[in-house]
């Protein structure tokens, strides 16, 4: 179960700006969505879903930083969400704050 929660993680890692279903993680270590919502949770302590979210957010803060001419909606794309509006919601319920305020708080 270890080494199949940790092919999921480097997968997830390596592709997160894709659309990547609770299906696609399961096919990609070849178990049901149930079994692998079990195990990676006792590896974990987490749904997959939250770890992929994790990634994204992470990776959209970097980039918010280290890419000041990119617009945030162009960060969430970037990132895995087409959606501006559930990249932001997402943002700020983990962060406690808007991907633009986040920028602006942590460019000076």
């Amino acid at each position: 179960n270890a080494l199949k929660v940790s092919t999921l993680v480097q997968y997830l890692e390596e592709n997160y700006e894709q659309e990547i279903t609770i299906d696609t993680m399961a096919n990609t270590i070849e178990v049901s969505k149930q079994h692998l919502c079990r195990i990676f949770k006792s590896e974990l302590g987490m749904r997959p879903v939250e770890y992929l979210t994790n990634i994204r957010i992470r990776q959209s803060k970097r980039l918010l930083l280290d890419q000041i001419d990119l617009k945030v909606y162009e960060v969430g794309k970037k990132v895995g969400y087409n959606d501006q509006s559930y990249y932001g919601a997402t943002f700020k319920i983990l962060e406690r704050m808007t991907p633009g305020e986040f920028r602006k708080l942590n460019m000076y």
